[in-house]
Parts: structure tokens; C-alpha cells; sequence
């Protein structure tokens, strides 16, 4: 059987919040965030007839860092969108294979891209986003 939604958003909070001490992982949409923080926005989830995988589920995950300063928030940035580091969410991602236990695999759906201006509740953050693909 398929894992939930609401599973496979507690796993990857758990999986990061583990990895990345100082990262502020958000499963559901919030109004007030503190930065570092990463929210979890799944956007479609399809069935599959394969055996073993019974959903394809597509989240996109939104990076946000404090915007005081532009310059000292992309360096902050580049430590989490780096494909390697104490700091990289894709290699943490990537180093838990199955999110512990609770999906088969996922993908990632290229790289982090649109980079810029996020507005989450009434302050506007520096930020990106990536998107991965959950099979479970």
C-alpha cells in the first residue's frame, strides 16, 4: 500500500530536520517561517500500474532564507542548493534513499532553479525551488 501524503511530508521533515541542524522544515504551508527554512508543497500525484508502485506523487519543496541583506543571503542559499556539503538538502535527500522506509524512491526533477524574491505571509524571502518525484 501507498505511504500518505502527510507520510511522505513527515518523512521528509524528519529526514532533513535530522541531517541539516538549523534547517526549519515546514511539511504544510504556513503563514509565518523561520529562515533557514524549507516548506513542502505537493502539487500532483498520479497512479501507476507497476508492480510495487501504486503512486507517483510530485512535491516541490521551497527554500527561503532572511532577505535583509541580498549578498549574505545567496551565500546562505548556495550552502543548501550545493550538491554536496554539511548543508545540502540534495545530498541529505539522497543519503536516506527511501525517506526511512516510507517510499520506494523518488527523483529528482532536475536542479534548483528560480532563484529569487518568495513572499510567505506579508515578508518577502531570497529563495529557490526543486522539485522531486515520489514513488511509493
Amino acid at each position: 500500500m501507498a505511504a500518505t501524503l502527510a507520510a511522505v511530508r513527515e518523512a521528509i521533515l524528519t529526514t532533513l530536520q535530522t541531517a541539516i541542524p538549523g534547517l526549519n522544515v515546514y511539511a504544510y504551508e504556513v503563514e509565518q517561517i523561520t529562515t533557514p527554512a524549507l516548506m513542502v508543497y505537493p502539487t500532483e500525484s498520479e497512479p501507476l500500474n507497476l508492480p510495487e508502485t501504486e503512486m507517483l506523487q510530485t512535491i516541490d519543496l521551497l527554500l527561503a532564507i532572511q532577505r535583509t541583506d541580498l549578498v549574505a543571503a545567496q551565500t546562505e542559499l548556495d550552502a543548501y542548493v550545493s550538491h554536496t556539503g554539511t548543508n545540502s538538502i540534495r545530498a541529505a535527500l539522497m543519503a536516506a534513499g527511501t525517506l526511512g522506509g516510507v517510499v520506494q524512491s523518488f527523483l529528482f526533477d532536475g536542479d534548483w532553479r528560480n532563484v529569487g524574491a518568495y513572499d510567505v505571509g506579508d515578508i518577502t524571502y531570497h529563495g529557490a525551488t526543486m522539485t522531486i518525484r515520489v514513488m511509493n
